[in-house]
């Protein structure tokens, strides 16, 4: 069996908004190798509007969010990145046991 090599911290960054807004997220040591070709970061729940179970960066409408909320969420981590929302790749995340 393979070793798992698991980081002893995580890299986060939190950046403030020209709105104000203020938005964690995490970033990859590996990928910044590479910021010349890509922009990346994974979201972390805080810094979005969504309420209640949502709450509060969601970027999803499937659960029952608006698609108003999901669009601000997408438009103020797009811009804790620096890039353009319209252009932001998303996986396909599942929160279950079940693997596919």
């Amino acid at each position: 069996m393979n070793n798992i090599n698991i980081p002893k911290k995580l890299n986060i960054k939190t950046i403030e908004n020209s709105d104000g807004t203020v938005v964690p997220f995490i970033y990859s040591n590996l990928l910044n190798r590479y910021n010349d070709k890509i922009i990346h970061g994974y979201a972390t729940r805080l810094g979005g509007v969504s309420r209640g179970y949502l709450s509060s960066m969601n970027f999803g409408v499937e659960r029952g969010d608006t698609e108003e909320n999901v669009a601000e969420n997408h438009r103020r981590f797009a811009q804790a990145l620096g890039y353009d929302e319209k252009r932001l790749i998303f996986s396909k995340q599942y929160h279950t046991d079940h693997v596919r």
